[in-house]
Parts: structure tokens; C-alpha cells; sequence
């Protein structure tokens, strides 16, 4: 039998083992939770490291060709005639714009709107008096058959001319108005030959009228054979051919505006009407520097493009050579295209040169970069490293040192990734006395290769090279070579750093 003491001895036990438990398992959930913050801390730090990497760009160097021609603004110089007006008035044009045309070709006519509009009302009123005064003569007219059948021809070519007219055919539309006012007059010539009275009357009151309406009206004409247009800028005189050889600069980069005359229903006296060009021949004007002129000769036979127009690159010859300041005012002369740019004075266009191709690097890529000269007399070997001996206040010390490139006497190393300064003093080891002071340095441009994972500096020789890209010298001494990767925008990249220290980003 359990005793009431040993009886309560034991709940108190089981009490207490019980309360134990508990408060471990409580001291395990902390601690766990504990390790749990210090986990999640750490993975979130981790992340933010890895988010924080610059991003760098690679791709593999190839061999490819870039645009090598040369991009030039310039003017455009054609032999033109302004034709005014003699008077103000309304103008009305029969010539379209770029037409060739002969020497006397009506081109437009000027006239008094409100005088020709009363004379025109009167001359139609007289045309209808002498049609009735025909029709009541018409079985004793004795030219009656004669005037029918110039009525007939007067109908189908009216017929003609609308058909005409819609298809905007306006060198057929000019030939059938002649053609009609031809018959016109064939008619009048016949029904002057009446011998009535009041025919004859009414006909004088006719021609009457027509001498006024030749006098209020001005019918302009071609001064001689050209090309039509009625696109003005005001400075058909100042370029010229005859003014080719007093153009500056200056005058080449004039910004002009030629404006459609066409468009004006109103005009003032002196006011201009249209202008002829001479031919088909016309200038382009531009500059060059010295340098891309260099190889060219007079009468030189170049290729051109325009930007203006989607077009074959044109001949052209070199016409004119004429060296001012540092630039070579040049002036081609062709005689194709003119037509799509006859209402341009200022243009754009590229000389077509041969393109180069190499290998092919982008512009950001390249760097350039400062090194220190350093005879190769001083340069030693201590196991596998290249190692100079700088002298120190009380003891020599050895450098290891990374030479970028070289040549017969020196070797170059970069000055922003070295232990090796300006005017640092290097010693031979046979030979303490002899020193070397570091005075010289270099320039030179390069790219940053990534061969290996290590950012190396490579030394280049640029060709050619255009606003994007450029075309390099291959199997230079230290230089890239086909399929080397290297950093394509070296802002972020130095010397010797590794490309795990990037987020990398690989182009194509």
C-alpha cells in the first residue's frame, strides 16, 4: 500500500519533468526561430549583393564591314532665269511644274479679274447675237456648210479636251486648246466673209472687245528653252554657275526655303512668275576636310547619294577644287537626277567610297589609356613572373609588372593598374648604380578583353570607323584576334578585375 507522502512525492515529480519538457521544447522553438531569422537575413543580404553587380557587356569580336562613306550637307547650283510679272493682276498657268518647253511657249497669263470678267460677258453676248443672226440667214448664207463643219470639229475637240483633262495630261492639254482656238478663228474668218450688215457690225463690236481683252491681259512666255518651275528662294542669282568660284562656307551652309509660286492667284508688277532652268546639267557644292580630299583631282568621276531621295548612287565629276582654311570647298557637276530635287537648294547626300571589312568592334568598346615606358634592359624574370626592381628610401623592392604591348626597345604597362608610378626609379640587379627614372608615358587606345575571366587591356589600331562601330587592324603585336571576347561598353570595366564581379551580359 502507497503511502499518502510517497503518493504525493510522485505527482509532484511527474510535475515537475512535466514542466520541464515544456520549457525546452519553448527554449527549441526560440532558438529555432532565431536561426530562422538569421537565415532569411542572410539569403536576403546574399540577393541584394548579387542585385548589386554593375552589368557588362561581352560579345565575341567577328569579322564584318561598316559604311565608309562620307556624309556631306552641300547646295544646289542650276543655270535659272526669273521671269516678273509686267503688271499686277490674277494669274492663271498652263505650264505644269518640271515641263521642258521652247523658247515663246505661253506659260501663264496675267490679267485684270473684274475688267476681263465685264469683257468676257459682253464678247459672249455678241457670240450668241452672231450665232442668231447666222441661223436666221442660214438658207441664203453661202458659207453655212463651210462653218458647220468647223463647229463639228470645235464639238469633238472640247469632247478631246475633257477626256484630257481628267487624266491630267496637260502637254496634250495645252496642244488641244491651241488646236481649238485654231478653229475659232477659222470660224470667224468665215462668217466674215458675209456681206450683212448687221453680220459684219456685230463682228467689229467682236474684235473690238478682243483688242481689249488683249490689253487688260498680259500672256507671259518662256524668254528661252528650258525646264519650268515655280519653286523660288530668291537666290537663283547669287548661285549661279558663273558665281562658282566666289562661294565660301559660308554661303554653302545658307539655309533656304524655295516656296510654290504656283499656289499665288494674285500677283504684284515685278513680282516673280516662274523660272527656266537652262538644261538638265546642275552643281552640288559642299566641303571636306584636307584630309578626305586629299586623293581628289579635277574632273575626278565620283559617286553620290541622296537622302532625299530613294535612288542608285549618280555620277558626278569633280568640277571645281578650291582650298580654304583647313577645308576644300568642292564642286560636282552632273546631269542626272535633277528632276526629284528641282525644288531643293539645300540637300544632304553621302560620296560612295569602298567599304572596309575586318574585324568589326563597336565604338564603345574602345578606351583609351595611359602607359609608362620602361626599357626592356630592366625588366628581369623571377620564376614565372616579369618583375622590375624599384629602389626604396632604405631597401630595392621587386614588382611584378604586366606588359601591354612592346616594341623593339620598351615595354609599356598600363599606369592605373600597376604598383609602378611616374618617376618611380628602377635599378638593374648587376648593376645598382645604374638607374632608370620614369619620365615618359603613352597614350594609346585599345579594348578590354575578357579571355579567361580576367578584364585584360589589348591594344588595337583603328582602320576606319563611323559613329557606331569600327573596323580594326588584325594580327597586330598583343592585339585582339578573331573570337576573342571582349567587353562591348567599357564605362564600368578596368584592368584586372574578374567577370564574376559582374552581372554579364552576353551580345550577339
Amino acid at each position: 500500500m502507497i503511502k499518502r507522502g510517497d503518493y504525493m512525492a510522485n505527482i509532484k515529480t511527474r510535475k515537475k519533468k512535466k514542466n520541464h519538457r515544456k520549457n525546452s521544447r519553448e527554449r527549441r522553438i526560440v532558438i529555432g526561430g532565431f536561426l530562422s531569422v538569421l537565415l532569411i537575413i542572410y539569403l536576403v543580404g546574399s540577393g541584394l549583393k548579387l542585385t548589386k553587380k554593375a552589368p557588362l557587356s561581352i560579345e565575341v569580336v567577328q569579322l564584318g564591314s561598316i559604311d565608309n562613306n562620307i556624309h556631306v550637307k552641300g547646295i544646289v547650283v542650276r543655270d535659272e532665269t526669273i521671269v516678273k510679272s509686267t503688271k499686277a493682276g490674277n494669274i492663271q498657268y498652263f505650264i505644269y511644274e518640271g515641263e521642258k518647253v521652247k523658247s515663246g511657249t505661253p506659260v501663264c497669263m496675267v490679267a485684270n479679274h473684274s475688267v476681263l470678267s465685264q469683257i468676257s460677258e459682253e464678247l459672249e453676248k455678241i457670240n450668241e447675237n452672231i450665232i442668231k443672226v447666222q441661223d436666221q440667214r442660214k438658207d441664203f448664207s453661202t458659207v453655212q456648210k463651210d462653218i458647220q463643219v468647223v463647229n463639228y470639229q470645235i464639238d469633238d475637240l472640247i469632247d478631246n479636251l475633257r477626256n484630257t483633262y481628267s487624266k491630267k495630261n496637260f502637254v496634250q492639254i495645252y496642244s488641244l486648246k491651241n488646236s481649238i482656238q485654231l478653229e475659232i478663228e477659222k470660224k470667224k474668218m468665215l462668217l466674215s466673209q458675209e456681206n450683212s450688215s448687221s453680220l459684219k457690225n456685230l463682228i467689229l463690236q467682236k474684235n473690238t472687245y478682243e483688242n481689249q481683252l488683249a490689253t487688260n491681259s498680259d500672256l507671259v512666255t518662256a524668254p528661252k528653252g528650258g525646264i519650268i518651275s515655280y519653286y523660288i528662294d530668291g537666290l537663283e542669282g547669287k548661285f549661279n554657275p558663273d558665281a562658282l568660284e566666289n562661294l565660301t562656307i559660308k554661303d554653302i551652309e545658307q539655309q533656304s526655303e524655295p516656296k510654290d509660286i504656283s499656289r499665288v492667284q494674285n500677283v504684284e508688277k515685278d513680282a516673280p512668275l516662274f523660272k527656266v532652268i537652262n538644261n538638265y546639267e546642275w552643281y552640288i557644292v559642299g566641303s571636306l576636310s584636307k584630309e578626305l580630299a586629299e586623293d581628289w583631282n579635277v574632273n575626278d568621276e565620283v559617286l553620290i547619294k541622296f537622302n532625299e531621295i530613294q535612288s542608285t548612287a549618280i555620277k558626278a565629276k569633280v568640277y571645281k577644287l578650291k582650298i580654304q582654311d583647313s577645308n576644300v570647298i568642292f564642286v560636282l557637276r552632273t546631269t542626272e537626277q535633277m528632276m526629284p530635287l528641282i525644288s531643293k537648294r539645300n540637300i544632304e547626300f553621302e560620296i560612295v567610297r569602298e567599304n572596309y571589312e575586318g574585324i568589326k568592334i563597336p565604338i564603345n568598346s574602345i578606351v583609351e589609356k595611359s602607359f609608362l615606358k620602361i626599357p626592356k634592359d630592366y625588366i628581369q624574370q623571377s620564376g614565372k613572373q616579369t618583375v622590375v626592381i624599384k629602389k626604396g628610401t632604405e631597401n630595392d623592392e621587386l614588382i611584378p609588372i604586366d606588359a601591354a604591348f612592346e616594341d623593339a626597345e620598351n615595354i609599356y604597362i598600363l599606369q592605373d593598374a600597376s604598383s609602378i608610378n611616374m618617376y618611380d626609379t628602377l635599378v638593374l640587379p648587376q648593376n645598382a648604380q645604374s638607374e632608370y627614372i620614369i619620365k615618359e608615358s603613352q597614350s594609346s587606345i585599345g579594348v578590354f578583353a575578357v579571355n579567361g575571366g580576367i578584364i585584360r587591356f589589348k591594344k588595337i589600331e583603328v582602320l576606319v570607323q563611323n559613329n557606331d562601330y569600327a573596323i580594326v587592324k588584325q594580327d597586330t603585336p598583343s592585339g585582339i584576334r578573331l573570337y576573342d571576347q571582349i567587353v562591348s561598353n567599357a564605362k564600368n570595366a578596368k584592368e584586372n578585375q574578374l567577370l564574376n564581379q559582374f552581372q554579364i551580359i552576353e551580345n550577339d
